[in-house]
């Protein structure tokens, strides 16, 4: 199997609505499965986010092999909500379960919980478990919004410092009200890397290909099977 890492500038900003369409709009292609294995806030287990990829993923997702395997209750950084009920987010708990489960072909977009330069433990940050996951394809998502420039460019610098790969940032279109203002555009004078979108958001995932389409386009060729 494949990996897509959807990680974001902060929490909040839609990454289960990008990751939702990704799934279904790759599961119409291959075999693909959305997972949160870490999800803060939960008031009932496993999590709405968490329920959502389920249900993105249709037929391809059998629950047992893609647990919520840390559905905690406090809205909260998920090392302070860990803490609070004794647990602790272990890095190899959840490569063991993507091992598991990837015996075959397809592919797995797994959504992280908060930033990615959000804590996962008192030493480790959602950066660590990108480069301890080595996805074939890592995507920021960010609303496009004012100061949306200063968070993805600050997030991309200190990725390239910390060796975390970034191969795409998606605009979220989060807000009817929010300004445009060439946000993409803009970042793309500053990064070497694609930026797509944004992306409308303003009810339920697109059924047409269109805003999602060269999304698409870069992500089939880098998931072929080796």
């Amino acid at each position: 199997m494949r990996l897509v890492v959807v990680s974001g500038t902060g929490t909040g900003i839609g990454k289960t609505f990008i990751t939702s369409a990704l799934v279904r709009l790759l599961g119409e292609r291959v075999r693909c499965v959305g997972w949160k294995p870490i999800e803060t806030g939960v008031d009932e287990p496993p999590g709405d986010d968490f329920r959502r990829l389920h249900e993105a993923s249709g037929f391809h997702v059998k629950q047992s092999k893609f647990p919520a395997l840390y559905a905690l209750r406090m809205a909260a950084a998920p090392s302070l909500a860990a803490r609070r009920e004794g647990r602790a987010v272990d890095f190899q708990r959840i490569r063991d379960c993507l091992n598991l489960a990837c015996s075959g072909r397809g592919v797995v977009c797994l959504e992280t919980a908060g930033g990615l330069y959000s804590p996962l433990t008192d030493h480790a940050v959602n950066a660590d478990l990108v480069r301890h996951l080595a996805p074939d394809v890592h995507v920021l998502v960010a609303p496009n919004r004012l100061g949306v420039l200063h968070d993805v460019l600050s997030t991309v610098r200190a990725a390239s410092a910390d060796g975390t790969r970034i191969d795409g940032v998606i605009l979220n279109q989060v807000d009817r009200e929010s300004p445009s203002l060439e946000h993409a555009s803009e970042l793309q004078r500053h990064l070497v890397i694609p930026v797509w979108g944004p992306i409308p958001n303003l009810g339920s995932p697109p059924d047409e290909l269109s805003a999602f389409g060269p999304i698409l386009g870069f992500l089939l060729p880098a998931l072929e099977p080796a």
